[in-house]
């Protein structure tokens, strides 16, 4: 098995199954390390994904130094399938990862071996490869990476989030109103993509955000953000054309490691509607709505009945504890 020089390593790479995401401790955990290999991980993901410029922002100076954009991004390719895991190796800074390709006529390939990290601040960056190719690929690798499973850890913390379950209580039943313009999230402090072209003025987790993907038909994508300060949630999940997206408070601590954090007090809708505001606040950015009452809580529903805009969002569902807003669902269209 011969060695595999860095810019070739660099087209390699991965589609993470959700198996392979996180780690799935049942305990819940506020706060996890950003270790190597969750680092690792998460390029490899972004690469599936197509997040080059993220990406290429993991990689250490050094090695990008040898390896401009243009000519690293033309080396990607794009085989029909892609997956990878990564493993702690002899040290902190090194990664061991197993990696396979197929193409699209069918030719497939493997390799294995390791990645050499660098320490920069609070988190590792992608310096050195050594990979070697399987002469026959590991049926274990190809059984383990490419079975999604049917829900995960972390889907099933979304999913039983009180608020997220109240939100859809309170608009079940609520006389759907009509808002003038389609919408989205906006977070002003930069941290999330911005998006261009028709949708300029939102914001998108791509690339920002803990991404996995569930089966068994679809698949279903998830990209989360998660606030552990303030107890909130800002995810999207969907498949085809089907996506939602929900800000939500008062959530608890995910059971898995999550380290794709940020501040989300500021996120609001285009509107200009955060998390805390009144009822009224909401019916002077979107117009009057009859209101739906379910024990404690009250919910409000619109949708823009115009065509849709690619990347924006039709439907905007409100749920208020104690007449402040404490759930978000912004749908696709």
């Amino acid at each position: 098995m011969g060695s595999v020089n860095g810019q070739f390593i660099s087209s390699i790479l991965v589609l993470v199954s959700a198996a392979a995401c996180s780690a799935t401790s049942a305990a819940p955990t506020t706060s996890c390390a950003r270790t190597a290999p969750v680092v690792v991980r998460k390029y490899y993901q972004l690469w599936s994904w197509q997040r080059y410029p993220t990406m290429y922002a993991m990689l250490s100076s050094a090695y990008r130094a040898s390896h401009p954009y243009s000519r690293w991004v033309r080396t990607l390719g794009s085989p029909d399938r892609v997956a990878a895991d990564a493993t702690p190796g002899r040290n902190a800074a090194q990664v061991q990862v197993r990696v396979y390709m197929q193409s699209n006529d069918g030719t497939a390939t493997a390799y294995h071996g390791t990645w050499q990290m660098a320490r920069s601040g609070d988190t590792w960056l992608l310096d050195t490869p050594a990979l070697a190719r399987y002469a026959t690929p590991p049926q274990d690798l190809l059984a383990s990476l490419f079975k999604l499973p049917s829900s995960t850890p972390t889907e099933q913390w979304l999913k039983a989030q009180r608020l997220l379950r109240t939100l859809h209580a309170t608009v079940s039943h609520a006389k759907v109103a009509v808002m003038a313009t389609t919408d989205c999230f906006v977070d002003p402090s930069g941290r999330a993509k911005p998006a261009t072209g028709r949708d300029a003025g939102c914001s998108l987790i791509d690339g920002a955000g803990y991404e996995f993907r569930v089966g068994p038909s679809g698949p279903t994508d998830y990209q989360v953000v998660y606030d552990p300060a303030d107890g909130m949630v800002w995810f999207l999940s969907g498949c085809c054309s089907d996506f939602h997206q929900y800000l939500l408070s008062d959530v608890s601590a995910p059971p898995t490691c999550i380290t794709d954090t940020m501040p989300l007090t500021q996120v609001r809708t285009r509107h200009g509607i955060r998390l805390g505001a009144t009822l009224a606040d909401v019916e002077r950015a979107y117009g009057k709505a009859q209101p739906n009452t379910v024990g404690t809580y009250t919910g409000l529903d619109y949708e823009n009945r115009s065509q849709g805009v690619p990347g924006m969002y039709c439907g905007a569902s409100f749920a208020f504890s104690k007449n402040r807003l404490a759930a978000i669902e912004l749908d696709g269209c």
